[in-house]
């Protein structure tokens, strides 16, 4: 089976040479970096290490390690950054960057209350629109506030949004907010951190189950995309609690789901993500 990780930390925990070996032990066939050293802490999330400030005193991330390791492996991985929405040179610093072989997507990281006004409002139409024009994918993330990107997917008709971790809905209402955003058809959905945010307790965590056959309903399984995040794990059980999930578990529990059929697996483990990013698995 063809699997794709849509979302680890490479050089978090892990260097290139590493993953590569970790994932031909997994079966994973191709990765999708979203490089970080850090997660931000005390910075806007755009501000993840590695990054630089430009003149204008934007803050603009790179992916050192995540291009060279797409130049180096085309076929196993791929790269997204982080993009600053207040960058002054927004559009050509993403036409530059869309020129890079192995950048594949934008992504969008909700920072404060202002941010989260800004995008209800409207005033983040250049992001989405420069995503649009240059044929990238926008990643969407902020906790419990998947509809904010709702404006935008309405907009951009043609332009993919994979809502970022099942919507990571902390809150009563918040996961059925974000189901409602599958009649948007250009919407997606990246399940990844389920046990955390579910409550689930122990692998192979049957309590995330109602919870992915609810959005497999509501989106069908070639709109549902898997990823582990496992580098972020510790993280996320500092914000919502949930079991230590470790790669393997990420994915062995939902290759042993019995609700799930071959052809869901396909999809979901990978045939959503080599669609929505426009990535051919190699002959």
């Amino acid at each position: 089976m063809d699997i794709v990780d849509t979302q680890v930390h490479l050089n978090h925990w892990m260097d290139e040479a590493t993953t590569i070996a970790a994932m031909n032990a997994l079966g994973i066939s191709a990765m999708l970096v979203d490089e970080a050293w850090d997660f931000g802490e005390g910075r806007p999330p755009h501000a993840a290490l590695p990054y630089y400030v430009t003149k204008h005193g934007a803050n603009r991330p790179i992916s050192p390690g995540g291009s060279a390791a797409a130049l180096r492996h085309p076929d196993r991985f791929s790269f997204l950054l982080r993009v600053n929405p207040l960058d002054p040179e927004l559009e050509a610093w993403v036409e530059q960057a869309a020129a890079t072989p192995g950048f594949r997507a934008m992504r969008y990281l909700l920072a404060d209350k202002d941010d989260a006004a800004a995008l209800l409002a409207g005033a983040r139409m250049g992001f989405f629109q420069a995503a649009s024009d240059h044929d990238l994918v926008v990643f969407a993330g902020g906790h419990s506030h998947a509809p904010l990107f709702e404006p935008y997917a309405k907009a951009f008709p043609s332009l993919p949004i994979v809502i970022d971790h099942c919507g990571f809905p902390l809150g009563e209402g918040a996961f059925e907010r974000t189901l409602d955003l599958a009649r948007y058809p250009n919407v997606h959905l990246k399940w990844s951190h389920a046990p955390c945010v579910f409550g689930a307790k122990a692998f192979p965590y049957p309590e995330v189950r109602p919870f992915l056959n609810r959005a497999l309903e509501a989106f069908g399984r070639e709109r549902i995309m898997w990823a582990s995040d496992f580098t972020a794990e510790p993280a996320v059980r500092t914000t919502c609690g949930g079991p230590d999930v470790r790669w393997a578990d990420a994915l062995y529990y939902m290759k042993c789901n019995p609700d799930l059929s071959e052809g869901d697996l396909e999809w979901v483990l990978g045939g959503t993500a080599r669609k929505v990013l426009r990535w051919e698995q190699a002959a």
